[in-house]
Protein backbone atom coordinates (compact mmCIF):
# COMPACT_ATOMS: atom_id res chain seq x y z
CA UNK A 1 0.00 0.00 0.00
CA UNK A 2 1.25 3.33 -1.05
CA UNK A 3 1.53 6.26 1.16
CA UNK A 4 -1.06 9.34 -0.78
CA UNK A 5 1.01 12.14 -1.53
CA UNK A 6 0.10 15.71 -0.46
CA UNK A 7 1.38 19.04 -1.74
CA UNK A 8 4.41 18.57 1.08
CA UNK A 9 5.05 15.27 -0.79
CA UNK A 10 5.93 11.91 1.29
CA UNK A 11 6.79 11.69 4.84
CA UNK A 12 10.30 11.61 4.33
CA UNK A 13 10.07 15.14 2.40
CA UNK A 14 7.74 16.37 5.17
CA UNK A 15 9.86 14.97 7.56
CA UNK A 16 12.98 16.58 6.28
CA UNK A 17 11.18 19.71 6.07
CA UNK A 18 10.48 19.81 9.89
CA UNK A 19 13.71 19.09 10.60
CA UNK A 20 15.27 21.87 9.00
CA UNK A 21 12.95 24.62 10.60
CA UNK A 22 13.85 23.51 13.80
CA UNK A 23 17.17 24.03 13.50
CA UNK A 24 16.73 27.55 11.84
CA UNK A 25 14.05 28.21 15.05
CA UNK A 26 16.68 26.97 17.74
CA UNK A 27 19.90 28.84 15.80
CA UNK A 28 17.40 32.04 15.71
CA UNK A 29 16.94 31.10 19.96
CA UNK A 30 20.36 30.82 20.42
CA UNK A 31 20.99 33.70 18.19
CA UNK A 32 19.14 35.68 20.29
CA UNK A 33 20.13 34.33 23.54
CA UNK A 34 23.55 35.18 23.19
CA UNK A 35 22.98 39.40 21.92
CA UNK A 36 20.55 39.35 25.19
CA UNK A 37 23.05 37.63 27.75
CA UNK A 38 21.33 37.40 30.76
CA UNK A 39 24.36 36.13 32.48
CA UNK A 40 26.12 39.30 31.80
CA UNK A 41 25.59 41.37 34.81
CA UNK A 42 27.42 44.98 35.17
CA UNK A 43 30.46 44.95 37.36
CA UNK A 44 30.91 47.08 39.93
CA UNK A 45 33.23 49.24 38.13
CA UNK A 46 31.10 50.04 35.50
CA UNK A 47 28.39 50.74 38.37
CA UNK A 48 30.41 53.58 39.97
CA UNK A 49 31.65 54.83 36.60
CA UNK A 50 27.96 55.38 35.57
CA UNK A 51 27.31 56.65 38.24
CA UNK A 52 29.93 59.14 39.05
CA UNK A 53 28.51 60.32 35.05
CA UNK A 54 25.68 61.09 36.44
CA UNK A 55 26.20 62.74 39.57
CA UNK A 56 28.57 65.12 37.46
CA UNK A 57 25.77 65.72 35.19
CA UNK A 58 23.89 66.54 38.04
CA UNK A 59 25.97 68.65 40.12
CA UNK A 60 26.67 70.87 36.65
CA UNK A 61 22.76 71.22 36.24
CA UNK A 62 22.36 72.26 39.92
CA UNK A 63 25.65 74.76 39.40
CA UNK A 64 23.67 76.05 36.22
CA UNK A 65 19.79 76.54 38.09
CA UNK A 66 21.56 78.18 41.18
CA UNK A 67 18.21 80.71 41.26
CA UNK A 68 15.87 78.15 40.76
CA UNK A 69 17.42 74.97 43.02
CA UNK A 70 18.85 76.15 46.72
CA UNK A 71 20.98 73.50 48.29
CA UNK A 72 20.77 72.68 51.72
CA UNK A 73 23.73 72.82 54.03
CA UNK A 74 24.87 69.42 55.74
Amino acid sequence: MSEPQTHWGGRALRGGFLTMVGGIAVMAGLIALFFWSPWERPTELDWVLSYEAWSERLEARLATDAGAVTRGSC
